[in-house]
């Protein structure tokens, strides 16, 4: 989405203390996407949901209106916790004219307009969190009603490595409008549902992260993974393996074509040494 210099990208200035000030400013100026994603099809990952700033306003008749923002991506564990990276939880105190809120309701149809909205009563970062560093949280929040929700992946996080997957994300998205011209905003805005791109696990190079998955793109595809879906799963046949973090090539989220030079489409923080801690919350 994008944004001009206004209250409400004062606001989502907050939201980006984990950049530095330039990344944070083409942030603003692009939002954050999947570049390259597939639609996803509308039943089939009903857990996945959004994480939304919600502002309050007041209209010249005195009519309250209430404007939603796209933040970050999660996964509904249950129908009171989400799980999505930490540093998607650096909001600061909230009050009634502004929150986060979750949106959730099978993959967003376009044509479904009836979508359910959940407060946020918790936000939990992981105590060992630093930047790319042990960067998962969770949310509680009032409760949720979904089909499914999804499990996660109890196997060892190397056993995986070479496997094929999922991942998904409610970021910024492209479409090719009459006369070639490209729009970027966000997916409710262009009406589109879920994002999501099948990648190859793999475990990244030592100069990386440690015990990070890097994510193979299909050869020839020009597609990268942008910090629009943060929080994001990866999804494997065993559950939720891995919470997207980053992008290989930030600075290709400002290309309408990315211009990657790797095969790399982004990077997950796998969630297996994560497990005992997931459920000291989510069991209670």
């Amino acid at each position: 989405m994008y944004f001009t210099v206004t209250f409400v990208q004062l606001i989502v200035l907050q939201f980006c203390t984990i950049f530095s000030i330039t990344e944070c400013s083409n942030i603003l100026k692009e939002s954050l996407r999947i570049i390259g994603g597939n639609d996803a099809n509308s039943e089939k990952y009903p857990y996945v949901v959004r994480i939304e700033v919600k502002i309050r306003t007041i209209s010249t008749n005195n009519t309250i209106i209430a404007e939603h923002y796209h933040l970050c991506t999660g996964s509904a564990l249950s129908s009171r916790w989400v799980l999505t990276a930490a540093h998607c939880l650096l909001f600061p105190l909230l009050s009634f004219n502004l929150k986060v809120v979750i949106r959730y309701g099978k993959g967003f149809d376009p044509q479904r307009t009836n979508h359910s909205f959940s407060d946020v009563l918790q936000a939990i970062k992981h105590p060992l969190y630093r930047k790319h560093e042990n960067d998962i949280g969770l949310i509680q929040v009032t409760p949720m009603s979904i089909e499914n929700y999804m499990k996660i992946s109890a196997v060892d996080y190397l056993s995986i490595l070479g496997h094929e997957a999922v991942i998904a994300g409610f970021g910024i998205t492209n479409v090719t409008l009459s006369g070639g011209k490209i729009e970027r905003n966000d997916t409710l805005a262009l009406k589109k549902p879920l994002q999501v791109l099948k990648v190859l696990i793999y475990k990244c190079p030592e100069y990386y992260f440690t015990s990070s998955y890097c994510l193979a793109k299909r050869c020839g595809h020009q597609v990268t993974v942008c910090r629009g879906d943060s929080g994001g799963p990866l999804i494997h046949s065993s559950g939720i393996a891995g919470i997207l973090f980053l992008g290989e090539r930030t600075a290709d989220c400002l290309d309408q074509i990315p211009k990657t030079s790797t095969n790399i489409a982004g990077i997950a923080l796998p969630i297996s040494p994560y497990i005992e801690w997931i459920y000291s919350y989510v069991s209670s």
